[in-house]
């Protein structure tokens, strides 16, 4: 038996953690639906002994001890691990040997159920791209996810923060790197910084809207017209929610996008403002298309 935790079902209420006999649950500020800065539990599997305490106290069945099968290990070149094939692992993904099976099981079990349509035709961009992508587990990472560009590798913090959505960010990044060069160059309060979040902010908000979570689309904006505007022009970008946008024949668009580049650079989160730069937003263009899924 192992531990299964399912972020989306949590509500972060926290009965659990006084129950756990060996302090192998927390929790940190991460992403939830877009926000940042908001508590997420956390198993540290590291320290869990399964003992099933925490299921017992917890309310929406987010916390459960099931039968996971582990995947077929083989021997890999490079450091790496091989693990049995998935849709989205076909030569491009691989598995550094740190990783438990259990957490790339459940990277595995995320990408292929991968929904929308714009995060399941982002991965399928990714698997047919120039670069392979290395995903590394490092514990003692101030972070919940990021991508190294100059190494391809995804790496997390945990295995209970891994979520659709904080892997088709770091996956978003993934593909900017396809699409622009010296990406390794935008880091945190360099210039171009903001274009890369910002870029990545649109995308996830299109996601939201196909996803039918328009309500969460803005909210990082700290500015209420920000917030409010942003949401309408998602919206008219997505048909209200029911069709991937045209973004490359959309007059409109590039013109739009900078007017809130600039007003995300000034209400959105403060770790992603930097100077701008007259930087096209190439990954949303080459991905909203006119081909679909």
């Amino acid at each position: 038996m192992k531990i299964r935790f399912k972020p989306d079902e949590c509500i972060v209420c926290l009965q659990c953690v006084p129950e756990c006999p060996v302090d192998a649950l927390s929790y940190l500020e991460g992403f939830v639906y877009g926000e940042l800065n908001i508590a997420k539990f956390t198993v540290d599997l590291r320290e869990c002994i399964e003992c099933g305490d925490c299921v017992e106290v917890c309310p929406t069945k987010a916390i459960t001890l099931e039968e996971l099968d582990d995947p077929i290990i083989g021997t890999g070149d490079g450091g790496h691990t091989d693990r049995s094939p998935s849709t989205f692992n076909k030569g491009k993904v691989k598995f550094n040997n740190n990783m438990s099976d259990s957490l790339v099981q459940s990277l595995l079990n995320e990408m292929n159920d991968m929904n929308p349509c714009s995060r399941s035709k982002l991965l399928k961009s990714l698997e047919i791209g120039k670069n392979d992508i290395t995903f590394v587990q490092n514990p003692k990472a101030g972070f919940l996810g990021f991508y190294n560009a100059s190494t391809k590798t995804l790496e997390f913090s945990s295995e209970s923060i891994i979520g659709q959505e904080l892997l088709s960010h770091e996956f978003f990044h993934a593909f900017q790197d396809q699409n622009y060069t010296n990406m390794g160059n935008y880091g945190p309060k360099k210039p171009g910084h903001v274009n890369i979040e910002f870029e990545q902010y649109v995308f996830q908000s299109i996601s939201f809207s196909l996803e039918q979570y328009s309500s969460v689309v803005g909210k990082q904006f700290d500015n209420e017209k920000a917030k409010q505007d942003f949401k309408e022009w998602i919206s008219d970008l997505t048909t209200e929610g029911t069709v991937m946008p045209n973004l490359s024949n959309n007059p409109e668009f590039l013109q739009k996008y900078n007017e809130f580049l600039s007003l995300y650079n000034q209400y959105g989160p403060p770790e992603y403002r930097s100077p701008q730069l007259d930087l096209s937003p190439n990954g949303l263009l080459n991905l909203f298309d006119e081909t679909g899924c």
